[in-house]
């Protein structure tokens, strides 16, 4: 036994390299971490915990990073003014007024105001379709055709009862559908709509 070994109860001893690749990892890769962390004998589990939400922390930390604020989320620009409304400056409409109105200005020398003159709306030309001709459509005459003959049916009567599948097959009706003359649950093993299938 090599008496500069390592005792085998005994961990082996930190390194100062080792103690920085732990940190490293703490800061830039938390879910690593987070696994050695519990993978450690040397550490008591209420470190172990508080160094989980420390991962935990910052996973979250370099998610928001990585991803960033949404364009559609961000900041709404600067908060409004809490002072009174300002007057809203008249801006000129589009739409026609039929009389302007004059605005008066305080002012010590009197400047006679003229009105300004309002945009009119210029007409768009509309484009008319070709005019359609109306045709008429040929008279329907109706005629009477006479009815095709029914074809023979070939079901049985509705008061058809078998007293077993035997006879059902004997008298060549098998298999009886659900809704047939001579069908009854008693037919129906399964229970599945046709009896006497077998």
């Amino acid at each position: 036994m090599n008496p500069y070994s390592v005792p085998p109860g005994h961990p082996a001893p930190r390194t100062g390299a080792n103690r920085l690749v732990r940190i490293l990892l703490l800061v830039f890769l938390p879910p690593v971490a987070a696994v050695m962390t519990w993978r450690s004998r040397r550490l008591h589990s209420a470190v172990k915990v508080l160094l989980t939400v420390w991962c935990l922390f910052m996973s979250l930390f370099w998610l928001g990073a990585i991803v960033g604020p949404s364009k559609e989320g961000g900041p709404a620009g600067p908060p409004a003014a809490t002072g009174p409304p300002a007057a809203a400056s008249p801006t000129p409409s589009a739409s026609p007024s039929p009389v302007p109105s004059p605005t008066a200005t305080p002012s010590p020398t009197a400047v006679p105001e003229t009105p300004t003159p309002t945009p009119t709306p210029t007409p768009t030309p509309t484009q008319t379709a070709p005019p359609v001709q109306e045709t008429e459509a040929p008279a329907v005459v109706p005629t009477t055709e006479p009815a095709a003959p029914e074809p023979e049916r070939t079901t049985r009567p509705a008061s058809v009862y078998y007293k077993n599948c035997d006879a059902v097959k004997a008298a060549g009706a098998a298999p009886l559908h659900r809704g047939e003359p001579g069908y009854r649950s008693g037919l129906d093993r399964d229970g599945d709509g046709v009896a006497c299938e077998r």
